[in-house]
């Protein structure tokens, strides 16, 4: 399965609510030694999730996505014979801001390749 950038942000959103969650819990306990045990499994985890959202963060600013999936070929079907099938598949397990990122890189190399053979 692969996630898309919306995907993403909804994670994000998500841990950082968890992560609220979390501090409001131990501002709550953090004096009380009866709760240590809990402190501290709370603090270890909040660093985890931190530690995970701001590398989810900086994959999405680098506008990549997951694959949580053991193979990246899962949604190729046996029917499909071309590659022009091939690719529009592919495509299409694209998320929409992913797909206008594909289209404004082709538009950029039709760009170039044009300004490539007009020297």
């Amino acid at each position: 399965m692969n996630l898309s950038f919306k995907d993403t942000k909804f994670i994000i959103e998500a841990l950082k609510q968890l992560i609220n969650t979390y501090n409001q819990r131990l501002e709550e306990i953090e004096d009380n030694e009866e709760f240590d045990d809990e402190v501290s499994e709370l603090s270890n985890d909040t660093l985890f999730l931190e530690s995970l959202c701001t590398q989810l963060e900086n994959n999405l600013n680098r506008n990549k996505t997951y694959s949580l999936s053991a193979s990246s070929n899962h949604f190729y079907h046996k029917q499909e014979t071309n590659s022009l099938d091939i690719l529009l598949n592919l495509v299409l397990q694209l998320s929409i801001n992913e797909r206008l990122l594909l289209v404004e890189a082709i538009s950029e190399s039709i760009r170039n390749n044009r300004g490539l053979k007009a020297s």
